[in-house]
């Protein structure tokens, strides 16, 4: 829900089934993996995987997904998780005009961003001074340590 109103509905359709897609095509990896392998290897896959389902459940539940505790964690086991992870795939020789096409849109698309953030860099401070008058504090600190 924190997602679906800070970045909106085609953002959060995006980031979830990236996630979902991703994590079973982890968890699948993991499963073939274990049944390759001797069980004594098996128990830091099975903890890897554990760890990062309850990870993601406890911080879609508390809503804690933006503390340092879960960026830590993500770092760390995320991190693990993704070096393990193998992507398998064909090689190709050329890259398709397909994959041309989308790197120039995606380039595009930066630039535009980029251009209308260097817009607002002109008036940072008026805003932050406006932020100050109105919330009464003069230290900047993220929501959850108030």
């Amino acid at each position: 829900m924190q997602w679906l109103t800070e970045w909106g509905v085609l953002s959060t359709g995006i980031m979830s089934g990236l996630a979902v897609w991703g994590g079973w095509r982890w968890m699948d990896q993991e499963k073939r993996a274990a049944e390759e392998a001797s069980a004594r290897s098996n128990g830091v896959r099975v903890a890897l995987v554990a760890s990062v389902l309850a990870a993601a459940a406890h911080a879609m539940v508390s809503g804690l997904l933006v503390t340092p505790i879960s960026q830590v964690f993500l770092a760390l086991v995320g991190g693990w998780a993704w070096g393990r992870y193998r992507f398998e795939r064909e090689p190709t020789n050329a890259p398709s005009t397909m994959a041309h096409a989308l790197l120039c849109v995606l380039l595009v698309a930066a630039m535009g961003v980029v251009e209308s953030s260097l817009k607002d860099l002109s008036t940072v401070e008026e805003r932050r001074d406006a932020l100050l008058e109105a919330v009464d504090r003069n230290r900047f600190s993220p929501r959850y340590w108030g």
